[in-house]
């Protein structure tokens, strides 16, 4: 009788992980002994690695907690409650994909002058043999230190689960040589939940036009061992380092937009990640109310092209409208790992919510303050229609935080 799958034997207490190809009969298998690379993958020992979005600077709770409620900086120039999804399928071709949820809101707040951020996270691994579930609460508090530049910094607390669902497991006891997989395993199931709090800050300094941001995750280094007492395997720090820079063009291609460089750096562990790239944003057309709708493209790298380590290429594109942002990116892979595991697919949905501002924030809900960001194109950012002008001596001081003595 005839096979054709791969099987997979690891140990959760020791850096071992050995897969069979299998071909043909299950007597002609190679065995190959993959570490540091599958262990990641599967977060089973100390050089675990969190699932990681492609368009960071679409999901700001996500990246940094100190950009909870922020605004008047590319990406968010208009204030506005944001709810924002994405959904991440890493390695679709290959089965047993990573594939990542994510939820996250986030609004200003006068009340401590900064904003408050909720997020929830979700990542299954192999089908859902391996999964991790985090949510968590961002607190940011902001400080105008210049006519136009501002500094936040944020908190977050969150509380994680991990499972390992042992019955989705298979091993070496149960092959028979040539029926397969017919006997009953004699392993015993211990642990398969690590649970915890896990803690996170962020710094963010930012003006109309740019922003830099430094973010630290798991700074408790929580335990998240899946062999419950027989080891404690604290989960790295991950810290990240990430800019951008929004020039306006006018005139391209049909009547305003900007061109928007960035880079991101994260290094957790043995792990690290560099990415650079622009995306291109242009008004494209109005719709039935005059709204201005805008398009997005872009190009990203991601490697390390100094020591000769290429990962991927990212394509992302979007659409803008008043009450919503949608966009995808695709990671075409072609670095050993070979284009054949299809890379990934990533959708982001961000709604915009100004009715949700909190009462507390008085005039907050209805002016359009044109001084607060003066290189800011208010038609451009779809704001005009739902921030009505209501003069006011309080936008003498440029920006509403600053209104209201922060």
């Amino acid at each position: 009788m005839n096979f054709e799958y791969i099987i997979v034997r690891f140990d959760l207490t020791s850096p071992t992980f050995t897969i069979r190809f299998c071909r043909s009969s299950l007597r002609k298998c190679a065995a190959a002994t993959w570490g540091v690379l599958v262990l990641s993958l599967l977060i089973t020992d100390g050089r675990a690695q969190d699932p990681d979005f492609s368009q960071f600077y679409n999901l700001p709770v996500l990246t940094n907690p100190a950009e909870a409620g922020a605004y008047g900086m590319p990406g968010q120039e208009a204030v506005s409650p944001r709810l924002t999804m994405v959904h991440r399928n890493r390695w679709p071709n290959l089965s047993g994909a990573f594939v990542t949820n994510a939820l996250s809101l986030d609004s200003y707040s006068p009340t401590v002058k900064g904003g408050f951020g909720l997020r929830v996270l979700q990542d299954q691994a192999g089908h859902g043999t391996i999964g991790t579930r985090n949510i968590g609460l961002s607190c940011a508090v902001g400080k105008r230190i210049g006519r136009n530049l501002k500094l936040r910094l944020g908190i977050d607390l969150g509380y994680f689960e991990k499972s390992l669902d042992w019955a989705l497991l298979t091993y070496y006891d149960q092959i028979d040589p040539n029926a397969g997989f017919i006997y009953a395993s004699q392993e015993v199931p211990r642990g398969g939940v690590a649970r915890g709090v896990d803690l996170g800050s962020g710094l963010l300094l930012h003006s109309p036009r740019w922003l830099i941001g430094f973010a630290g995750h798991h700074l408790n280094e929580p335990d998240h061992s899946l062999a419950g007492s027989v080891s404690n395997i604290p989960l790295p720090m991950k810290w990240t380092a990430y800019g951008r820079y929004s020039i306006p063009i006018k005139g391209f291609p049909l009547s305003k937009g900007s061109v928007d460089p960035g880079m991101r750096y994260w290094r957790q562990g043995e792990f690290e990640q560099w990415e650079a790239g622009a995306q291109v944003t242009s008004i494209v057309g109005e719709d039935a109310s005059g709204l201005k709708q805008k398009a997005y493209f872009g190009l990203w790298y991601r490697g390390f092209p100094d020591r000769g380590r290429h990962d991927a290429i990212l394509v992302n594109a979007g659409w803008e409208s008043y009450s919503y942002r949608l966009s995808y990116s695709w990671d075409m892979t072609y670095s050993a790992l070979s284009p054949s595991t299809g890379g990934a697919h990533e959708l982001v949905l961000t709604l915009f919510l100004p009715g949700l501002l909190p009462r507390s924030a008085g005039n907050l809900r209805s002016q359009r303050l044109d001084d607060f960001c003066p290189g800011c194109d208010w038609d451009m950012l779809n704001t005009r229609q739902w921030l009505p002008i209501r003069p006011s001596k309080w936008l003498q001081n440029n920006d509403m935080d600053s209104i209201r003595g922060n």
